[in-house]
């Protein structure tokens, strides 16, 4: 996720970080840490648009300014 993309194995991964985390594995700070990652995978889960086009900027006739 990192990397800006989303996959299906990493909410996998989330969830099953947060379960462990949840059952103690992670001792106190794991059961602090896994609220936390509940809201990591409830953000990295919500459905995400992106638009990958682009077009340059179209031609006009006003003059442009160089300083």
């Amino acid at each position: 996720m990192s990397q800006g993309k989303r996959e299906h194995a990493d909410l996998v991964w989330l969830r099953a970080m947060r379960n462990a985390l949840k059952e103690g594995q992670g001792g106190e700070q794991g059961m602090k840490a896994a609220p936390l990652l509940g809201l990591a995978l409830k953000g990295a889960a919500r459905p995400i648009v992106v638009f990958r086009a682009f077009a340059p900027p179209p031609d006009d006739d006003i003059p442009v300014r160089t300083h």
